[in-house]
């Protein structure tokens, strides 16, 4: 039986300034990796983190500048030949600090709606946001999406308790937050 590889391998996810990467797509046809110019990528108008360290950008820069970008930002595409940042805020910011002019990214076609959901399930998941801003995200995402408290815990793969009790964290005062 012949040795099948999966993908291109690591050197295709690593951006050390060869932008030569080719267009990869998925099996619905929709493109995933592509290089593209940093200034045309926008914020997350919904993006759950609230605060970002400069030490921590920092940081991430010098370990992307020393081992690459092991893991391409998600972008959605918008009019005009723009891109919006739908989860990666760290490693776009990293990206510029180190003075990129393109990054490789996946591109999803991603509903407005979903925005939110996304970047906040990557976050969850990574243990990067505070409880407050989770919390935050969390009120956000049943505000905007007209969702329970249930259907936010299934959503983001936690239980219905650990959204209530981080919710009721937004009771406290705002000094205490």
């Amino acid at each position: 039986m012949a040795d099948k590889k999966l993908g291109r391998g690591l050197d295709f996810l690593i951006q050390r300034g060869d932008t030569s990467v080719q267009t990869e797509a998925d099996p619905n046809g929709v493109r995933s990796f592509q290089i593209v110019p940093i200034d045309l990528i926008n914020p997350n108008p919904n993006q759950p983190r609230r605060q970002i360290a400069d030490d921590s950008i920092q940081e991430l820069a010098a370990s992307i500048q020393q081992a690459g970008l092991m893991q391409p930002p998600l972008v959605r595409e918008r009019p005009g030949g723009f891109y919006e940042l739908v989860s990666g805020e760290r490693r776009l910011r990293a990206c510029r600090v180190l003075g990129w002019h393109e990054i490789p990214v996946v591109i999803r076609a991603v509903q407005s709606e979903r925005m939110l959901e996304l970047a906040l399930i990557e976050n969850i998941q990574r243990r990067d946001l505070n409880p407050i801003e989770c919390a935050q995200a969390m009120r956000e995402m049943m505000e905007t999406l007209n969702l329970t408290q249930e259907e936010v815990a299934l959503k983001v793969g936690k239980q219905r308790s650990s959204v209530a009790n981080l919710l009721r964290l937004l009771e406290l005062p705002e000094d205490i937050q």
